[in-house]
């Protein structure tokens, strides 16, 4: 295994680099899978090859194949499934496809099939490339942070998440920040705001505040749904919108819903599900909410700031190296409804100078730190594919 961290630096072959890149999922439920299709059409093709390995079809195996990417399909067995064998035939099945695209570099999507990669890694004596995408809690780390000092490299996406791997004894020297990134180039075009209003038959002047999220409780979607109560005390013709994906089949969405109603918002406030066109939905809101209880380095934030949409988050994770409170939008601590309502209601009634101001910073901010072909580019350079 290589000993310099600051790049994969294994023999390199004549042409590009062949990346055997794992993945978890087959949905394109969040930033996690977002990013990675936005890198896959980023990446440098004189210097990458990439493989992707999923467990199975769907949403996310269609559109990597829809690139012309390569997709190998390996469902994932763990170890402690009643018949721990199917691990090992998982582990094979890995080894096979490996070999037989010739790959020089293992690289890890998502930190959470850190098992397979590293055992991966070691079977075959490829250099692994860890993309550690969130600030994970003690129970993850205990069992994991071994782990990650078997890989040759690995990816902070924020300084938060590098500050986490040093408390539980990463070396330093194994970790690089690069922060996730967006594609600037679909916001540049005008949209017009008029998704959500339309769906929902609301007038155009409505104001519209919305989420676009995972539906878990840690995304601090009760914060919200508790917020916007608030808010409706004081502007009744606000409008909330929850727009993303419940993994739980539906089931967390009906909870929140039915919180909902019992605050009195059933008229005030929906849950969209998923939404191809995001773009369009971003541009007809007026606040763009992230209340979570943790973040690592969020794209719909940085999303949000590119649509030119005033932006209220929580102050945790990584959120503050995107937004400057008061500079680029408006943070307050998690699990602060009352807090939360405040400043929404702050940035409806901001004057329009300062509105295009906070926009045009925020704008900025992402044009100075989060594009895509930079990200793209440090990313090849971790892997060792050098232009």
């Amino acid at each position: 295994m290589p000993n310099q961290h600051e790049a994969v630096t294994a023999p390199r072959q004549s042409g590009p680099r062949r990346v055997l890149v794992i993945t978890g999922g087959t949905a394109v439920a969040g930033g996690v899978e977002t990013n990675l299709l936005l890198l896959l059409q980023a990446f440098d093709p004189s210097a990458i090859t990439p493989i992707v390995v999923m467990p199975g079809d769907g949403p996310l195996t269609e559109r990597v194949r829809a690139l012309g990417v390569a997709c190998e399909i390996v469902p994932y067995y763990g170890w402690r499934l009643p018949n721990p064998f199917r691990h090992l035939e998982t582990l094979a099945r890995l080894v096979q496809v490996t070999r037989g695209h010739h790959a020089q570099v293992i690289y890890l999507n998502h930190h959470c099939m850190l098992e397979f990669a590293v055992k991966l890694a070691a079977l075959t004596q490829l250099p692994l490339v860890c993309h550690m995408r969130g600030v994970e809690n003690a129970a993850y780390m205990k069992d994991n942070h071994r782990r990650l000092h078997t890989a040759d490299v690995i990816i902070a996406t924020s300084e938060a998440v590098r500050s986490n791997l040093l408390h539980w004894g990463v070396p330093e020297g194994r970790i690089q920040l690069i922060y996730d990134a967006i594609d600037l180039g679909p916001f540049m075009g005008g949209v017009p705001r008029s998704s959500l209003r339309t769906r929902y038959g609301f007038p155009p002047a409505t104001p519209m505040i919305g989420a676009v999220s995972r539906v878990i409780p840690e995304k601090g979607i009760g914060d919200l749904v508790a917020a916007a109560a608030l808010v409706i005390g004081e502007r009744p013709d606000a409008r909330f919108t929850i727009v993303g994906t419940d993994n739980d089949g539906g089931r967390t969405t009906r909870q929140f819903e039915s919180l909902a109603i019992s605050l009195g918002l059933e008229n005030h406030l929906f849950f969209t599900g998923f939404q191809e066109d995001l773009i369009a939905v971003l541009n007809d809101l007026d606040v763009f909410v992230l209340p979570s209880w943790m973040e690592a380095c969020p794209l719909s934030l940085m999303e949000a700031m590119a649509a030119g949409v005033l932006v209220v988050a929580t102050d945790v994770g990584g959120i503050p190296e995107i937004v400057e409170n008061r500079v680029h939008g408006l943070l307050c601590p998690p699990h602060e409804p009352q807090i939360l309502a405040k400043l929404i209601l702050e940035a409806m009634t901001m004057t329009p100078s300062d509105r295009n101001t906070m926009r045009a910073r925020a704008l900025a901010r992402i044009r100075e730190r989060f594009v895509l072909s930079v990200q793209a580019g440090q990313l090849q350079q971790a892997i060792g594919a050098r232009e």
